[in-house]
């Protein structure tokens, strides 16, 4: 429990005729994690991905697509949908019209509505001018300017310029400016000084307040319309989110299947990949993907991560066992890429992969183990909050076992009512058997262990939902018998004064809990940090980063003799 799962690194070599069977199998087993080629090895390029990994990308870029339109959730509760291969394009195209044309409908009716609601804005300036808006337009040599601002500003900045004949009206705010003249250049030169920010005159006739209730009386029309797509939007929801559930689910699958030559190393004829899976299952991988390649394929561990003496992970490259029975060459030698039957897939190869120089094997990546936490499945639920704050890497204690042990005791002592465990345990129950999500199932097992030991704190202290009464009957009083007659609840929370006795003896056991917190986290940092010397492991964090600062200073002055740039 404290330490993950031992992971081997293996090696699948074989022919590329067997290439997509032996991807099927490996997937159908979902063990293996594939590490990326990335060291540049003679002989072997990246592989390319398998015909129509295009395609299928492409579609599933447009299922996610249309899952954001139609606002699909993961926890959608509708009908569910079997999606036949053949039947994918043909229903998938059938959706992508049906809800690109309700989406840009809605789109166009949305910014109609902006485009009224802008009008209507613009429009009460008009409406406190008090003007007819066919007084506002259509002269030959006369310039009108309609703005919010001050008339007297205006007025003052008028007739210090250059326009010899105008006319000013206003309103609460509005002005309009009437001016004789051939050019708008001298009017909006004009008021460039003046206290005036211009509107648009609207191409309409008649009172601005009659023309603003026709735009409200569209903006009405255009929201019923956008409310009735937005109806058909979830009633499509309803009717395809679980055919897009379920072709997202096929869609990502299959690129992800497709695309997987891309973390290979291949020749001409061959392929080799790598990755890591825990150790007790190498040979199920082995025996799985051999019968699915009828024998093209070769399955070798190369190597395994230890624990050290201290606890701490090391890489063997020498695995007992014969080649192709229990993994890796024959008496726990190197591997050599250009030996084996699969070889002979390469006979015609213009270029030899070379070994290495030393006679053992190159690794296609220089990646390490992930971590698969080891924990009971009581445990289990407990790990996501371990991975709130960060995952535990595969050379650190797991600390989960202890948060188990402590969490729901802890939530149970500070609540302690059966009432409201009675509640957490339902409610755990239920998120566990209605959700589809790991880390919410996670959450309900957790509320389960909350509840049942606040249920249990709740019988100590005697109490549902806030009333004492459950004690009495179950533990009885002074001068009434009980089931368990002990005359009162066992324990108290100390919130009446004469039980402070309680109040005082809880705060000591919680400094005292809190205290023993603490060291159990400085014993796990402890063995954390243990491969870099006991001192090193024993000290405080603040020490610790002052010593990695004074590390990167001296590496600084060594490359500097005249001291740090």
């Amino acid at each position: 429990m404290l330490r993950p799962e031992r992971m081997s690194r293996v090696s699948i070599t074989g022919s590329q005729r067997v290439m997509d069977d032996v991807i099927e199998a490996a997937h159908s087993l979902d063990l293996l994690h594939i590490s990326e080629y990335t060291n540049e090895i003679d002989g072997f390029d990246p592989g390319s991905p398998i015909e129509g990994a295009d395609s299928a990308s492409k579609k599933l870029v447009t299922v996610r697509s249309l899952k954001s339109i139609l606002g699909v959730e993961e926890d959608y509760e509708g009908p569910t949908h079997v999606v036949e291969d053949d039947e994918l394009e043909t229903e998938l195209e059938d959706v992508r019209q049906e809800v690109n044309e309700l989406d840009d409908r809605r789109d166009e009716i949305d910014a109609e509505i902006r485009e009224i609601e802008e009008d209507i804005e613009q429009l009460e300036v008009f409406v406190d001018l008090g003007l007819d808006l066919d007084l506002l337009a259509g002269y030959d040599s006369l310039e009108v300017a309609v703005g919010e601002g001050d008339a007297t500003e205006v007025d003052a900045a008028l007739a210090d310029s250059e326009i010899e004949q105008y006319a000013v009206e206003s309103g609460e705010d509005a002005v309009a400016v009437f001016a004789r003249t051939d050019d708008r250049d001298p009017l909006e030169e004009a008021l460039v000084g003046a206290t005036f920010a211009a509107v648009e005159i609207p191409e309409a006739s008649g009172d601005p307040a009659a023309y603003i209730s026709q735009r409200r009386q569209r903006k009405d029309e255009l929201e019923d319309e956008f409310e009735d797509v937005e109806d058909e939007l979830e009633d499509l929801e309803e009717e395809v989110g679980g055919f897009l559930l379920a072709a997202e689910e096929q869609l990502t699958i299959d690129v992800e299947k497709r695309e997987a030559p891309l973390s290979f190393a291949t020749t001409k004829n061959a392929f080799v990949a790598e990755g890591w899976l825990p150790t007790e299952d190498v040979e199920t991988l082995r025996t799985t993907l051999e019968e699915a390649a009828g024998g093209s394929v070769e399955v070798e561990e190369l190597e395994r991560a230890e624990y050290d003496e201290d606890g701490h992970v090391e890489h063997t490259e020498e695995v007992e066992g014969d080649s192709g029975s229990s993994g890796g060459p024959p008496g726990g030698g190197d591997v050599d890429r250009t030996d084996g039957p699969i070889a002979r897939e390469m006979a015609d190869e213009e270029e030899q992969p070379e070994a290495a120089a030393d006679g053992g094997y190159v690794p296609l990546a220089d990646d390490s183990p992930p971590v698969v936490q080891d924990n009971p499945r009581g445990v289990k639920p407990f790990q996501a909050l371990v991975d709130v704050i960060n995952r535990p890497k595969y050379t650190e204690l797991d600390p989960t076992v202890v948060l188990f042990l402590t969490f729901p005791a802890f939530f149970g002592f500070m609540i302690g009512d059966v009432g409201y465990g009675i509640l957490y345990l339902g409610m755990g129950y239920w998120i566990v058997s209605n959700s589809e999500s790991d880390v919410v199932k996670s959450l309900g097992g957790i509320a389960m262990w909350a509840g049942a030991f606040t249920a249990i704190f709740g019988v100590l202290y005697g109490e549902f939902f806030g009333l004492h009464q459950f004690g009495y009957i179950l533990w009885g009083t002074d001068s009434a018998t009980g089931i368990i007659d002990i005359g009162g609840a066992p324990i108290h929370k100390g919130l009446q004064p004469h039980y402070i006795a309680y109040a005082q003896a809880w705060l000591l056991v919680s400094v005292i809990a809190g205290v023993l917190h603490l060291v159990v986290g400085r014993v796990f940092d402890f063995f954390n940090k243990l491969h870099h010397g006991v001192v090193e492991a024993g000290r405080t964090p603040p020490d610790r980063v002052r010593s990695v600062a004074e590390h990167r200073i001296q590496r600084v002055d060594g490359l500097h003799p005249g001291g740090r740039p």
